[in-house]
C-alpha cells in the first residue's frame, strides 16, 4: 500500500481528523433551568402525607348571605322564585334587601328555590324586581319570647384526588459507562438532567393534571389532577386591559387568604408590563429600557401579589385556548402537596445479569385543592387591548 503524502505547506485540512484535537468545553449547557416554583414552594409549606393512592378532604364555607331571583317579581307577589336550591340559604324571620330595588322584605318561609315574603316592610312601596336581582340578606329577626328560629348550616363537601407515580429512569452499557466522555460520567450528567425533568413533569402535573382512575394492562394507574381540574377560569376573550386584569384580581381576592401568588405565561406577564409603558419614557443617554413587573397591587384590597412568570408555558402554544394565554392566581394557604411516596433516586434497577447500569427517579404525588373558589385561572389572553 502507497504511503501518503503531503508536499509543500501543510494546514489543518492534511493531517487525518484523528490527529487533530477537539476544543471541546467540559462544562455543556443546558437549554432548560429548572423553573418549577411552585412545587419548590410548596416543598417548602407543611404538607400532610397521603396514606393511600386516593387523598381525601373536606371543604366547608360560612352560610351564603346572597341569592337571586331566578323569575322576575311584580310588587304585588309575595312569593317569589330564588336560583335553584338557594331558597334553602334562608330562614323565616331573616330581613332581606332586593338589591336593584332597595326594598326590604321578610321571609316567612322557604323552599329549596323559592320563598314566601312580607313585602316592604319599612312602610315604603313595593316595587317589581327583574330576574337576576340579588336578595342579599340583612339578618335574622326574632319575635319577643319566641322559641329558636330554624338551624340552617352548610354541609361539607367531600373532595378527592389520586396519587400519581412519576417514574424518570436513565440506564447506561457498562461499556458506555466506563469510556471517557466530555463532560464527565454519564451517569453523573444524566443524573442532574433527570433531576430537572423529573420536577418539571411534578411541576406540569400541579398545574395541567388530569384525575383519572383506570383499571390498567395489568394493574391499576390513578392520576392526578392540578389546578386546572379545580378552580374556575375567568376568559379574555380577546385582549386584555387594565380594567379586565383589575376584575380578574377581584374575583380572585373575593375569597380566601391574602397569600395569594399569580403564576403566568410570559404573554400576559408582557401584557401586564405594557400597561405601565405609557407612564414610562426614557431620558436622554439612557441605555436601559423597559418594564419588569414582579409584583401586582389590587386596586381593590391593595395587596401586592407576586408575579412568577413560567416561561417554559410559551412552548405550549399562545393561541386562545392555549396554555401560553394563562395565568393562575393560586392562595397558597389553599393547596397543599400530598406525597405518598417521597422523591427518591434508586439505583441498581437493571436485571440481575444485564451489562448495564440503570437508576430512576421516582415520586408518588397528589395535589389537595382546598376552597377551590380561592384561586382561579386567567386564560386567552392573546394580547393587550
Amino acid at each position: 500500500m502507497a504511503v501518503s503524502i503531503a508536499s509543500g505547506l501543510v494546514d489543518t485540512a492534511d493531517p487525518t481528523a484523528n490527529e487533530l484535537k477537539i476544543d471541546m468545553r467540559e462544562k455543556i449547557a443546558m437549554l432548560d433551568p429548572d423553573v418549577s416554583q411552585f412545587s419548590t414552594m410548596l416543598m417548602k409549606l407543611p404538607q400532610e402525607r397521603a396514606k393511600s393512592f386516593k387523598v381525601e378532604w373536606m371543604n366547608d364555607q360560612l352560610l351564603p348571605q346572597v341569592s337571586a331571583l331566578s323569575a322576575s317579581a311584580t310588587s304585588v307577589a309575595t312569593s317569589i322564585d330564588t336560583t335553584a336550591d338557594e331558597g334553602s340559604y334562608f330562614k323565616a324571620g331573616d330581613i332581606l334587601r332586593i338589591a336593584d330595588t332597595g326594598e326590604p322584605i321578610r321571609v316567612v318561609a322557604s323552599s329549596a328555590s323559592a320563598l314566601s315574603v312580607v313585602r316592604a316592610i319599612d312602610g315604603s312601596t313595593a316595587a317589581s324586581a327583574a330576574s337576576g336581582a340579588k336578595l342579599i340578606r340583612v339578618g335574622g329577626s326574632n319575635e319577643q319570647g319566641a322559641t329558636a328560629p330554624t338551624a340552617v348550616i352548610t354541609k361539607r363537601v367531600a373532595e378527592y384526588n389520586y396519587t400519581q407515580i412519576i417514574r424518570n429512569p436513565y440506564r447506561f452499557t457498562e461499556t458506555a459507562n466506563a469510556t471517557g466522555w466530555y463532560g464527565g460520567p454519564l451517569l453523573a450528567k444524566e443524573r442532574k438532567k433527570k433531576a430537572t425533568e423529573h420536577k418539571a413533569e411534578i411541576e406540569n402535573m400541579l398545574f395541567f393534571g388530569a384525575r383519572s382512575y383506570s383499571a390498567g394492562t395489568n394493574n391499576p394507574r390513578h392520576t392526578a389532577g392540578g389546578l386546572l381540574h379545580y378552580v374556575t377560569s375567568e376568559s379574555d376573550t380577546d385582549t386584555l386591559d387594565e380594567t379586565e386584569l383589575q376584575t380578574f384580581f377581584r374575583h380572585g381576592l373575593e375569597f380566601g387568604s391574602s397569600k395569594k401568588v399569580f403564576f403566568c405565561a410570559p404573554l400576559v406577564a408582557q401584557v401586564i408590563s405594557s400597561f405601565l409603558e405609557e407612564d414610562i419614557r426614557a431620558k436622554s443617554g439612557e441605555t436601559l429600557y423597559g418594564v419588569q413587573v414582579d409584583h401586582v397591587i389590587s386596586g381593590i384590597t391593595g395587596q401586592r401579589i407576586p408575579v412568577i412568570v413560567k416561561k417554559e408555558w410559551k412552548r405550549y402554544g399562545e393561541s386562545a385556548g392555549q396554555y401560553g394565554t394563562y395565568g393562575v392566581l393560586v392562595d397558597m394557604e389553599s393547596v397543599q402537596l400530598a406525597p405518598l411516596r417521597d422523591t427518591a433516586l434508586l439505583g441498581n434497577r437493571q436485571a440481575n445479569d444485564a451489562d448495564e447500569q440503570m437508576a430512576e427517579f421516582i415520586s408518588e404525588i397528589s395535589l389537595k385543592v382546598e376552597n377551590p373558589t380561592a384561586h382561579r385561572w386567567l386564560v386567552d389572553v392573546t394580547g393587550a387591548a
